[in-house]
C-alpha cells in the first residue's frame, strides 16, 4: 500500500492526488486520468508552440461572454433583472482582502472589487432558473475561489 501512495503522489496532479485520497478514483482510474490530463496538456502546448495560440484578453471573453449570451436567449429568453445579496460572511471576507491587499496594487484591487458586482448580476440574470431555490422565489448560487 505504501508503493501505490509513492505512486500517486510523485505522479498524480495535486487535484487527482486529492481526488485519490478521498477515495473517489482507484489509483488505476487516476493514474489514467492523469495520463488523459498529461496528453492534453502536450497537444496544448504543441498547438502555441506552433503559433495556434488564442490571446486570453478582454475582446476574447466579450466575444465568449456574446455567444453564451446568444445561446441563453435561444433557450430561455431575454436576460432577467437580478439583485445580489451577499451573506455576512462573504462581505466579511471583501472586506478583509481590501483591508489587507497590498497598497502598490491598489488598482488592480479596484479592478477587481469593480468587476464582482456585474459579474454576478450578468452570470444569475442569464440563467435565472439554473440555481437551486432557497427561499421563496430567491435562488443560491454558491461562488468559491
Amino acid at each position: 500500500m505504501v508503493d501505490v501512495r509513492a505512486l500517486a503522489e510523485s505522479f498524480l496532479a495535486f487535484p487527482l492526488k486529492v481526488v485519490f485520497a478521498a477515495g473517489k478514483l482507484d489509483l488505476l482510474d487516476a493514474v489514467m486520468a492523469q495520463i488523459d490530463l498529461n496528453r492534453r496538456l502536450d497537444d496544448s502546448r504543441r498547438a502555441i508552440a506552433d503559433g495556434h495560440g488564442i490571446l486570453a484578453d478582454a475582446t476574447c471573453f466579450a466575444a465568449l461572454r456574446d455567444r453564451a449570451l446568444r445561446q441563453v436567449s435561444r433557450s430561455s429568453g431575454p436576460v432577467q433583472p437580478v439583485a445580489v445579496l451577499f451573506a455576512p460572511s462573504v462581505d466579511a471576507a471583501l472586506v478583509a482582502l481590501v483591508d489587507q491587499f497590498d497598497t502598490d496594487s491598489v488598482s488592480a484591487l479596484l479592478d477587481f472589487l469593480e468587476s464582482i458586482q456585474p459579474r454576478l448580476v450578468d452570470s444569475l440574470g442569464m440563467l435565472p432558473e439554473a440555481e437551486p431555490v432557497f427561499q421563496g422565489r430567491v435562488r443560491l448560487l454558491p461562488i468559491e475561489g
